[in-house]
């Protein structure tokens, strides 16, 4: 609602900071509202935590590239990723929409996680072009599923709050992940925090799959 004109500043933002916690609060009391962001939180930490250092890894697969071409094929790798799932994202939305979101986000996780693992053991670049492909048209699920979700366990007066949920998660998930790779990969080397990205999905799938393998909303 609109505050009275004259109201000190103050006191509307903390009317709009106690909004904002009470919606985030009623959506956290959700079981399948607060499943479906825990899950994607570890999905897109998993797969941020191995974007800072993709270009290192390209120069580690192809040691006798010269600089200027691992930078032009790291840039490769990423146009892939989002070209592929630029499409591929409308297709999991439909999808979603038929058979689940739930079931998008399992199907997804899983097949990013096994993507990711493949990187890891890649020995030449067309391995990692292969794995990018997969990520891509795979990975790219994860956000139609998740804001499908919310909106299956939301009503519409809800439907913003839930979606500015799920924004939040994504986007804190990539930052952290990033952050956290950057610190991980000098213990666990290049290879290390693909496969350990790669199996933390799979982990996460195999705990949580069950669970949004069930089609049903919070009332």
């Amino acid at each position: 609602s609109t505050a009275p004109k004259g109201t000190p500043i103050h006191r509307v933002v903390r009317s709009v900071l106690k909004g904002i916690g009470s919606s985030l609060v009623d959506l956290m009391n959700r079981p399948r509202m607060r499943l479906g962001l825990v899950f994607l939180f570890i999905a897109q930490f998993g797969i941020g935590a191995t974007n800072p250092q993709l270009e290192l890894f390209v120069g580690h697969v192809e040691p006798d590239w010269a600089q200027g071409k691992v930078q032009q094929h790291t840039a490769y790798l990423f146009s892939i990723l989002a070209g592929v799932g630029l499409f591929a994202m409308p297709v999991w939305g439909r999808y979603g929409d038929r058979n689940g979101h739930g079931k998008v986000l399992v199907i997804s996780a899983l097949s990013a996680g096994i993507a990711l693992c493949v990187s890891g053991f890649a020995t030449a670049f067309w391995v990692l072009l292969v794995s990018r492909l997969l990520l891509g048209a795979f990975g790219s699920g994860l956000g139609p599923a998740a804001f499908g979700l919310a909106a299956d366990v939301t009503g519409r007066e809800e439907r913003g709050a839930a979606n500015g949920a799920v924004f939040s998660a994504r986007a804190l998930a990539i930052s952290l992940g990033s952050i956290v790779g950057g610190v991980l990969v000098h213990f666990l080397g290049l290879r290390g925090i693909y496969i350990g990205s790669g199996c933390l999905l799979v982990i996460a799938v195999f705990a949580a799959g069950p669970r949004l393998l069930v089609r049903r909303a919070d009332s």
